[in-house]
């Protein structure tokens, strides 16, 4: 899959040389850069992330459990069930997977999926996987490696699906 070569490209001493902790700070700018250009602070002043498990989310790594303390200091919430993210949430992130994810979902997930499948707030997403549920916005992946993706203006990192569909077409990204 080319985006597996991506990362490893990205973090090989003869490719990007980037570390993990960098890729992961590079990932969230780009994310938060695409969010602000979208959707306005005062629109959408709460923003909600679904994580996941692995490099998604907060596992065990020290930097994670680093980026976490991070959070709590800043008084960002954690909550325990996916409808607890969605209340009071102008927002969706879905960080739930990454390109790498590969078997069969299971709970948590599971629900936080249906639970981005039931819901009318807006999702922002790194790619369309076919887990039920349509996002909003994509945040953009590198051109070279030939990903079928919508058309982005200019250099933007992020698309409005929405204003890229025509009506009773899904976008799709390989």
């Amino acid at each position: 899959m080319a985006i597996k070569a991506i990362d490893v490209e990205l973090m090989s001493p003869t490719g990007g040389g980037f570390s993990f902790e960098q890729l992961v700070e590079l990932a969230g700018l780009s994310v938060a850069q695409a969010i602000t250009k979208e959707y306005s602070k005062e629109s959408h002043p709460r923003v909600a992330v679904f994580s996941g498990p692995g490099n998604n989310g907060l596992d065990d790594k020290p930097v994670n459990q680093g980026l976490m303390k991070q959070c709590m200091e800043l008084d960002i919430p954690f909550v325990d069930s996916p409808e607890c993210g969605l209340r009071d949430t102008d927002l969706v992130v879905d960080a739930i997977f990454g390109f790498s994810f590969s078997g069969e979902v299971r709970q948590p997930f599971v629900s936080a999926i249906q639970a981005l499948k039931d819901t009318a707030i807006p999702i922002v997403s790194g790619n369309v996987r076919g887990e039920g549920f349509q996002p909003s916005m994509l945040v953009k992946m590198e051109e070279k490696w030939g990903l079928n993706l919508p058309q982005f203006p200019g250099t933007d990192q992020c698309v409005d699906l929405n204003a890229q569909s025509t009506p009773g077409q899904t976008p799709t990204q390989t």
